[in-house]
């Protein structure tokens, strides 16, 4: 058996380290590690290790302070699989178990996880899909907006979006098969970096319509203008959520539906104009558990 972890993102992307049978490998930016990540500024100094026999690879948190997520759920020992995906800090790995010579595994090849139904979710929709990635959410979110391949750009404008760069919401357009997207979820999901949309409108009618919703009048005019984060999950799941009849009619605008990370991230929601939807991303015995809950208006 041979087994490899492949380095898709972070400081040393493209780094395939081999494990040896027999042989535990420590991971984390101290000398004493047997794989060194020193440019990784959230790895602990000794982070994780993984070990294999014959039979089996396990993976071990070291105590670390950030914690070691596997498939995006965080664990402190696990069993891995060929196609896992392990973060560690910035860093982010795909498993590979192989009886012969290395190669990429196929993402069909992968077992199914909560994060990858999220995944096959987004990208089945019909409309063309798009992110709001709130910068200021992580150092991590930001550097990967400033490395983006896709279409994307600030929320702000002129000097503004200049000086707010680095905790600016950014509008994104997912293309098909997007490895941003991917990288998005496994990274930020959890973690409120964003929430996702479609819409067939063009890029720069929507961000338009996203800039109009930035500022909102307080209901009574007491506070005057205030500032709408609704590109916080947390935000916009409860403001969705509430009577439609407390919904502005200009809200919609482009937008055909939104999906946002629930309180409980094994649970995406789904909201339209006419209806809310909850997709447990946790498999059943009929695949994916849709569930749905009606509005009531008081």
């Amino acid at each position: 058996m041979r087994v490899f972890l492949e380095t898709i993102y972070g400081p040393y992307a493209g780094k395939v380290i081999q494990l040896e049978t027999g042989v535990s490998l420590r991971i984390g930016r101290s000398a004493n590690a047997e794989v060194i990540f020193a440019d990784d500024y959230q790895l602990s100094p000794l982070h994780v290790a993984i070990g294999c026999d014959n039979r089996v690879c396990h993976l071990y948190d070291w105590n670390s302070a950030r914690g070691t997520f596997l498939n995006g759920e965080r664990i402190y020992k696990a069993e891995l699989a060929n196609g896992d995906q392990i973060r560690v800090g910035r860093t982010y790995m795909i498993v590979h178990i192989e009886t012969g010579e290395f190669r990429r595994a196929d993402e069909d090849d992968r077992p199914e996880t909560p994060l990858s139904r999220a995944l096959r979710i987004l990208r089945s929709q019909s409309e063309p899909l798009f992110a709001l990635v709130d910068a200021a959410r992580d150092r991590m979110a930001y550097e990967m907006l400033s490395d983006c391949p896709e279409e994307s750009q600030s929320l702000f404008d002129g000097e503004t979006a200049e000086e707010l760069a680095e905790v600016a919401p950014y509008l994104v357009a997912i293309s098909n098969g997007s490895q941003f997207l991917e990288k998005l979820l496994y990274l930020g999901w959890g973690k409120s970096w964003g929430v996702f949309f479609t819409s067939a409108e063009p890029f720069i009618r929507i961000r338009k319509h996203l800039r109009f919703l930035q500022y909102v009048t307080d209901e009574n005019e007491k506070e005057g203008v205030l500032y709408f984060r609704y590109y916080d999950p947390r935000v916009l799941r409860v403001f969705l959520q509430s009577s439609q009849r407390l919904i502005p009619g200009d809200f919609w605008g482009p937008f055909e539906s939104f999906f946002v990370e629930a309180e409980q991230p094994l649970t995406l929601l789904e909201f339209n104009r006419q209806s809310r939807r909850k997709l447990q991303l946790t498999a059943g015995a009929g695949g994916l558990d849709h569930n749905l809950w009606r509005q009531t208006e008081k």
